[in-house]
């Protein structure tokens, strides 16, 4: 039986606004919904600095977040060169260096290449890393010094919008984890500058792009309408269509054998361990995996399940 919850297994590409935390956003997004103990969660928190696309999970969407994180996400940031603050951005005190390198937009982008691909990074210390059980920002809040250790992120593009000293506005496309106030400071660091992020805006994560995203005043007459299929959360996978006695075996943690339409995606697939299973009508069923020449179900999300 179909319910006003299970209408709302679903994502929410969400526009939140700067000043809010991301989980103050998510809760936004619940009271919309008007239901009582309706699961949810995002896929990649927000600085509260920070606006932008925020992808919201609502009941078994929840299960969906890891491959969600797998998206590159997109962001414009704006810098101020020349000054420095403890935690990278102007939510701390600013401190101007006393000479600082100016340097031109044809410095800027010659070092850029330095920060394509694979980099290490260091969080910056008022972030959400944990250190021995702890988050970062708490023990800096706390004045104890901590040493972040140095992290592996992936950088796919970085473009500079405007620049016009001391601002700088980049728009980058990362992995998860990435650290867009660290760049800003690494970047400006390797013209033998400073900088703190004054501006960032998230505007794509994967399939979910800004120019589409609702914000809070969208909601007002609930979220129906607003929530968008399970199935673009894994739109990175390759798809198996599966008839209802398949659907009904992996309802029941059972596996099936594959068929020949089933066999060809097999052979070719996007990625080698798991495949999105989806019904006749496009609608996501489960997420699956091959093994021993058998199709078993990892999560099933089946909204008749």
């Amino acid at each position: 039986m179909t319910t006003q919850s299970t209408i709302l297994d679903g994502i929410v590409n969400f526009n939140k606004a700067g000043r809010v935390t991301s989980r103050a956003a998510v809760n936004q997004v619940l009271h919309a919904a008007g239901i009582r103990k309706l699961k949810a969660g995002h896929a990649g928190t927000l600085d509260p600095i920070a606006t932008g696309v925020l992808v919201v999970c609502l009941g078994k969407a929840t299960r969906l977040v890891p491959y969600i994180h797998e998206f590159p996400k997109e962001y414009i940031g704006t810098f101020q060169l020349g000054v420095q603050s403890p935690s990278d951005d102007i939510e701390s005190p600013l401190h101007p260096l006393s000479d600082p390198h100016r340097p031109s937009c044809d410095e800027i982008l010659a070092i850029l290449p330095r920060f394509l691909g694979a980099i290490e990074q260091v969080p910056p210390i008022y972030s959400a890393v944990k250190v021995d059980g702890r988050r970062a920002y708490k023990l800096a809040r706390a004045g104890e010094a901590t040493e972040l250790k140095p992290k592996t992120v992936e950088i796919h593009r970085i473009d500079i919008q405007s620049y016009v000293y001391p601002h700088l506005e980049l728009k980058i496309l990362c992995g998860t984890g990435t650290y867009i106030r660290s760049l800003g400071r690494d970047i400006a660091s390797a013209l033998n500058s400073a900088a703190v992020m004054t501006r960032l805006s998230r505007t794509a994560v994967g399939p979910f792009q800004l120019a589409t995203a609702v914000a809070e005043g969208d909601l007002a007459a609930g979220l129906v309408g607003n929530v968008l299929p399970c199935q673009l959360g894994v739109s990175q996978l390759s798809q198996l269509t599966v008839d209802e006695i398949e659907c009904n075996a992996m309802r029941n943690g059972q596996p099936f054998q594959p068929n020949e339409a089933q066999e060809r995606v097999l052979a070719n697939p996007k990625r080698t361990l798991e495949l999105a299973a989806v019904g006749t009508d496009g609608r996501l069923i489960a997420i699956v995996k091959q093994r021993n020449g058998q199709i078993w179900p990892v999560k099933f999300l089946d909204a008749q399940a």
